[in-house]
């Protein structure tokens, strides 16, 4: 491992946000899944969100094409993926990915999937190591990578909206994993902004005059929301009356929806991520 690959920490190319999927789905929805996606793997997280193993592409397709039976998930999944935290050392991480002939690792942080680390984001950091500077995304990769995150998101905001309306409804049983899931959501949001700042931003940068404008928003925008998840989890976690926490809940999953329509208004537009635009210094400027 050369010395520029040292020093690294996966997070900043890992695949935040990805993809999962129930270890009881079928291997046929599993495939569906992949067949309207450009993602090669799918974490497998139980009910709790917590990673039972890992699935790919091609194991799958295999094992239905072994077996046409309607089997689960948790059938032919490898249940000792490559696991990481999004603050280890990404060069040791490729060595023993490396040693072991493994294409993907999936990352974790306080037991939450926050992401995936697979060859492609590895090809990527080899072409960054060959001197070109930046990860190669082009500009419409990065809006279809920021969206698909989102709609992940939206997804992960449904299933808390469920678990706030069974707390309004009587439950307080559902108080403990109501917790549980705005603090994997406040993760997701952390690496969400992570891989945003390692992408997005220097996409903006290049997108036309106002660029570094755009950017310098975005960052002091994110500084905001990181400082506003902590308050807000520092509640969430001290919040005793099921009725008080609902609240805090729903209002902090509203704040999330709201943050994601303005970025997507503001910075994640097809007329500003376009992979025809001349960088901003094209013309010396």
């Amino acid at each position: 491992m050369t010395e520029s690959a040292t020093n690294v920490r996966v997070r900043a190319h890992m695949t935040a946000v990805p993809s999962t999927i129930a270890p009881w789905a079928s291997v046929g929805d599993a495939l569906k899944r992949f067949e309207s996606a450009s993602f090669r793997h799918l974490p497998v997280v139980d009910g709790d969100g917590r990673l039972r193993g890992m699935v790919s592409r091609a194991g799958l397709s295999a094992a239905d094409a072994a077996d046409g039976r309607a089997r689960s998930v948790a059938d032919v999944m490898d249940e000792g993926p490559f696991v990481a935290a999004p603050e280890d050392d990404l060069g040791a991480l490729l060595e023993r990915m490396d040693a072991a002939h493994a294409d993907a690792a999936v990352i974790v942080e306080e037991d939450a999937v926050v992401g995936v680390l697979t060859s492609t984001d590895v090809a990527r950091l080899a072409a960054m190591r060959l001197g070109r500077g930046r990860p190669e995304f082009l500009p419409s990769e990065i809006r279809k990578r920021i969206l698909r995150a989102h709609g992940e998101l939206r997804t992960h905001l449904a299933r808390v909206d469920q678990l706030v309306s069974w707390l309004r409804d009587g439950h307080p049983e559902s108080a403990a994993t109501l917790k549980s899931w705005a603090r994997e959501l406040n993760l997701l949001l952390k690496a969400h902004m992570a891989e945003e700042e390692q992408m997005l931003l220097p996409a903006l940068v290049d997108a036309d005059g106002f660029g570094p404008v755009r950017a310098a928003a975005l960052r002091e925008e994110h500084a905001l929301q990181q400082r506003s998840l902590t308050r807000v989890m520092t509640e969430i976690d001290a919040e005793a009356s099921p009725e008080g926490l609902a609240d805090r809940v729903s209002r902090f999953v509203e704040d999330v929806r709201r943050d994601m329509d303005e970025e997507e208004r503001l910075y994640v537009s097809s007329k500003l991520l376009k992979d025809d635009l001349m960088p901003a210094d094209y013309f010396g400027g």
